[in-house]
């Protein structure tokens, strides 16, 4: 006999279904909740950013070389048979002097020839130009202009007439860049031309100057070789260094009595002081990254080859640099700045730093409406943040410590981890 109280199959099924509904919608509920507002920041965060941070000092140094002034016996005039600073072979001759001086007109006049077909033979680019090429010398054209203006107001007429001179090539290339020109080959020969007549002009007994030993050629002298010579750069003294720098910045040739010299080495030397703090930073034989303030600033790379004396004005250092410029003139005075270190990190809030329970600093980030705390070593510091190490993903435990872009909480009063944050 059927039992009146069976309920039928069909509305047992049904009725589950039901409740799998339910239970379907509630889970969907709570999802849409937790993305709309458990997911939403209800405290402030920042995200850990990327940043570098350089210690670095202006210094003021002396230029050092191995140079070798050339005497003569003729006093006359002097024709180079290389342009000022080209490096010449070993028995070449480099320059004829004569027994007797021209007019000053002529003189004054091959000067002006010298430095003009100095300045087309710079400016005479060939090959390939590329856009980045074009903008780079659109932007040294504007920088040597200000720096020659500056000059000029400054009254540093040396400095201005030489940045004129770089400022006259920069703008000549970009002729050719923009097509504008194809090349500078005719007024080339034509100054040479016009030279040769001059200095064939030049009277008396020639005297021919060879060249001993390979090396660079220059068409003067400043003065100052016999005195900055190689030998002195293990005797220095911070006191002596720093007069010496003032002298050479105020009177930067003192003695015309030399005719031309020879540099045998591509590999120069800075001397400077620096404060003692700064010295016990540098080490021997590591390179650091410098700023040449000239008429344009110069990023190169200086090996530190010495630390020198110290006393209560600082301590010497002799830097040395085998890279030669374009269009430097090695100007014995020379300011720079020098980078001590670098560091990169994640640009962490200070007062978002906390202390976990095994000590270890670290911060509270936020992801997905869920607290987590991250490790950090700190490596540095600025005004209002630390800057922590990054992520190492090559160690086991990286996740453990904070990434970049993890979005860290400033505000961590009443925070802990694991801790699910809603509106």
């Amino acid at each position: 006999m059927e039992e009146k109280n069976q309920i039928p199959k069909k509305t047992r099924f049904t009725n589950t279904w039901k409740l799998i509904t339910v239970v379907i919608s509630l889970l969907i509920i709570y999802t849409v909740y937790h993305v709309f507002f458990g997911l939403a920041e209800s405290v402030k965060t920042t995200p850990a950013g990327l940043v570098e941070q350089s210690s670095s000092v202006i210094l003021e140094g002396v230029i050092y070389r191995d140079e070798e002034c050339i005497s003569v016996k003729n006093k006359g005039d002097m024709r180079p048979y290389y342009y000022d600073g080209e490096r010449v072979s070993v028995d070449s001759a480099v320059a004829s002097v004569y027994t007797q001086s021209g007019n000053e007109s002529a003189n004054g006049k091959i000067a002006e020839l010298e430095e003009k077909l100095d300045i087309l033979k710079k400016s005479n680019v060939k090959g390939l130009v590329s856009i980045v090429d074009i903008e780079k010398i659109k932007g040294d054209i504007e920088n040597l202009y200000t720096s020659m203006k500056r000059a000029q107001s400054d009254g540093d007429m040396l400095r201005a007439h030489r940045a004129e001179k770089e400022y006259l090539i920069a703008v000549n290339k970009l002729k050719i860049y923009e097509g504008k020109i194809k090349n500078y080959d005719s007024e080339i020969a034509e100054i040479e031309l016009e030279l040769d007549v001059l200095y064939n002009s030049f009277k008396g007994d020639r005297e021919y100057i060879f060249a001993d030993k390979g090396g660079y050629f220059y068409h003067s002298c400043d003065g100052y070789e016999y005195i900055l010579t190689e030998d002195s750069l293990n005797s220095l003294n911070p006191t002596d260094l720093k007069k010496t720098t003032a002298q050479v910045k105020e009177d930067p040739k003192i003695d015309n009595s030399y005719r031309c010299k020879f540099v045998y080495s591509n590999v120069w030397r800075v001397a400077t002081v620096c404060d003692n703090e700064t010295a016990a930073l540098l080490k021997e034989g590591e390179e650091y990254s410098v700023i040449l303030f000239d008429i344009r600033q110069r990023e190169l790379a200086f090996t530190l080859e010495g630390i020198g004396a110290s006393d209560e004005n600082g301590t010497v250092l002799v830097f040395s640099c085998a890279t030669m410029p374009e269009d430097f003139d090695y100007t014995r005075y020379q300011s720079f700045r020098l980078d001590i270190s670098s560091i990169e990190g994640y640009r962490v809030p200070k007062e978002a730093l906390i202390k976990g329970n095994d000590g270890q600093n670290g911060v509270y980030i936020l992801n997905a409406s869920v607290v987590y705390f991250r490790r950090v070593d700190v490596i540095g510091e600025s005004d209002g943040y630390y800057i922590v190490a990054k992520q190492d993903r090559s160690q086991d435990n990286y996740h453990e410590y904070l990434a970049l872009n993890d979005l860290i909480i400033l505000d961590t009063r009443g925070i802990y981890d694991g801790q699910v944050l809603t509106r």
